[in-house]
């Protein structure tokens, strides 16, 4: 559950901070928070235990089949700071706090979870996230500019 959450923090602040995705596959809305199906079912065999094995891509063309370990090139500064980042601030957190950080009441997720009645797959849009991560990032910034 923590690996979903700070995926979807990182997708998230990456939309409302640069206003580009992280990632190219839809976030639905499932019971427990914000989650990429393929994700889940890569990762889902570790249950509560600690991950021990890099995720993959595999891509099917025709008859030829790739494999290949998602990276972010080290030549991305901005990706690389921004996940350096949501590490230092989300992955000291327990899943149950990132879960009720997800959860906020009107975030994208509860917007959409709601509106669908709890439908597993219901997407939470693109345009929600980037609007919701946006609004926080302006925020912080007005505030840290008060500050000074």
């Amino acid at each position: 559950m923590q690996l979903h959450k700070l995926i979807y923090f990182a997708h998230g602040w990456s939309l409302g901070i640069y206003g580009r995705p992280l990632g190219k596959e839809p976030i639905q809305a499932w019971k427990y928070g914000p989650v990429i199906p393929s994700r889940y079912r890569h990762f889902k065999k570790y249950g509560s235990r600690p991950i021990t094995s890099m995720a993959f891509e595999v891509f099917v063309e025709d008859d030829d089949v790739t494999v290949f370990e998602p990276k972010v090139p080290a030549t991305d500064s901005k990706v690389v700071a921004l996940l350096d980042r949501i590490w230092s601030l989300y992955g000291v957190k327990d899943a149950i706090l990132l879960s009720e950080l997800s959860h906020e009441r009107g975030g994208p997720w509860d917007k959409t979870f709601t509106e669908n009645l709890g439908q597993k797959n219901a997407v939470i849009e693109t345009d929600s996230i980037r609007h919701f991560f946006s609004e926080r990032a302006q925020a912080n910034a007005s505030e840290r500019r008060q500050q000074q």
